[in-house]
C-alpha cells in the first residue's frame, strides 16, 4: 500500500509541474503553429512565399514588415523540424531558469538583428566585389537564428551537463554552438540546406551570445549581462583553441571599451591599512559582497545541483519501492518456515511397548 501511495504522489507531482510549465510555453506553441502553416503555404503557393520573404535589397525600402513575416515562411522541412524541436524541447528546459518574456525578447532580438546584419553584409560584398547574388537572389527566411539562440541559452544554463556519452568522448551542452555551426556547414555542402543557413547559425550564435553576455538584464537583480567565466567567448571553441581565442576576445573587448560600447567589470579594492588597524578579517573592510556575476553563477550551479538531486531522489524512490517489495516477500517466507518448525511432532516414548 505504501508503495502504491508513493507512486501516485510521484505521478501527481509530475503532472503538476507539467501544468505549471504548460502555461508558460503557450506563446512558443503558437509560434510553432504559425511557422508550420507558413511553410505549408510556401510550398503550395510560390507567390505567398515571395510576398512574405525577405531579401537584403528590400530591407532598406518600404518593406520593413518583411522582417516580421520572413521567419514564418520557407521551403526547407529539415530546418522547420529542427525549429519545432528547439521551440518544443529546448524551451521546456530553459523555462526552468528564464521567464517567457525573457525568452521571447532574446529570440526577437536575435532574429531581427541577424537579418539586418546579413543584409548589411550583402551590401558590403556588393560594394567590394560587385557580387549581387546575396543582395538580390537570396531570401532570408526561417528561424535558424532562433535555433542558434536556443542552443546558446542552453549552454548558458547547463554548460557542464552531458548530452551524449560514448567511448570516443562526451558531448556537453557547452559544445552545442560549435557543433551546430559545423553540422549546418556540412549540411549545406551536401545540399540539405541553403548556404545562407550556416551564415544565419553563425551570426545568430554571435549575436545571441553578445546580447546575453553584455546587454541582457537580470530578472531579479540589478545586473546587466552574464560575466561568468563559463560563458566567455572562448568557451564557444574547443579547448585547444581557447588560449588564442582568449587573446582575440580581450583585444576586441578593449577596443569596445575604448569606444564606450562595453564597460569593464568593477573591481573591489581593499584598503590594507584599514584592515591592519581594524583588527583583521573581522573588520568592516573585509565584509565585501560577492560580485553580481559570481552570485548569478553560483545560483545557476545551485539550480543545476537541485536538478541532479531531484533525479537521484527519484532513482532512490524507485529503488526503495523495489526494495520494499522484496522485503515483503522475504518477510513472508520466514513466517512459513517458522510455522513449519513449530508444528507439533509425534512424541516418541522410550518405554518398551506393552505386550
Amino acid at each position: 500500500m505504501k508503495a502504491i501511495l508513493e507512486r501516485i504522489q510521484k505521478i501527481v507531482e509530475e503532472e503538476r509541474g507539467t501544468l505549471m510549465n504548460g502555461g508558460k510555453t503557450v506563446p512558443f506553441k503558437i509560434l510553432i503553429g504559425i511557422s508550420v502553416v507558413g511553410h505549408l503555404l510556401s510550398l503550395i503557393s510560390p507567390s505567398f512565399f515571395q510576398l512574405l520573404t525577405l531579401s537584403p535589397s528590400s530591407l532598406f525600402g518600404v518593406q520593413l514588415w518583411r522582417l516580421l513575416t520572413s521567419p514564418f515562411v520557407g521551403h526547407n522541412l529539415l530546418v522547420l523540424s529542427i525549429t519545432v524541436f528547439s521551440l518544443q524541447f529546448g524551451v521546456r528546459l530553459l523555462i526552468q531558469e528564464y521567464s517567457t518574456l525573457h525568452l521571447l525578447k532574446t529570440f526577437f532580438i536575435t532574429q531581427i538583428s541577424c537579418s539586418i546584419v546579413l543584409s548589411i553584409l550583402s551590401y558590403i560584398l556588393y560594394a567590394l566585389f560587385s557580387s549581387s547574388y546575396l543582395l538580390y537572389d537570396v531570401s532570408l527566411c526561417g528561424m535558424a537564428p532562433i535555433i542558434a539562440a536556443v542552443i546558446v541559452m542552453v549552454k548558458q544554463f547547463l554548460p557542464d551537463s552531458i548530452v551524449w556519452d560514448s567511448g570516443m568522448g562526451r558531448i556537453k551542452y557547452t559544445h552545442l554552438p560549435l557543433n551546430a555551426c559545423l553540422l549546418s556547414f556540412i549540411a549545406s555542402l551536401i545540399g540539405l540546406v541553403r548556404f545562407v543557413v550556416p551564415l544565419e547559425i553563425v551570426v545568430g550564435t554571435q549575436l545571441s551570445w553578445t546580447y546575453l553576455r553584455f546587454l541582457s538584464p537580470h530578472e531579479t537583480e540589478a545586473v546587466i549581462g552574464d560575466p561568468s567565466d563559463h560563458f566567455a567567448w572562448a568557451t564557444l571553441f574547443p579547448s585547444a583553441f581557447r588560449p588564442f581565442c582568449t587573446l582575440i576576445s580581450k583585444a576586441v573587448f578593449r577596443s569596445l571599451v575604448k569606444c564606450g560600447i562595453c564597460k569593464r567589470k568593477q573591481i573591489r579594492h581593499v584598503d590594507v591599512t584599514s584592515l591592519l588597524s581594524g583588527g583583521g578579517p573581522s573588520s568592516p573592510a573585509m565584509r565585501t559582497l560577492p560580485m553580481e556575476g559570481e552570485r548569478k553563477d553560483s545560483e545557476r550551479r545551485r539550480q543545476k545541483a537541485l536538478v541532479e538531486l531531484n533525479k537521484r531522489l527519484k532513482q532512490q524512490k524507485e529503488e526503495k519501492i523495489d526494495w520494499d517489495e522484496d522485503e515483503e516477500e522475504r518477510e513472508e517466507t520466514p513466517e512459513k518456515v517458522v510455522s513449519q518448525s513449530v508444528s507439533p511432532s509425534p512424541i516418541i516414548s522410550s518405554d518398551p511397548p506393552v505386550a
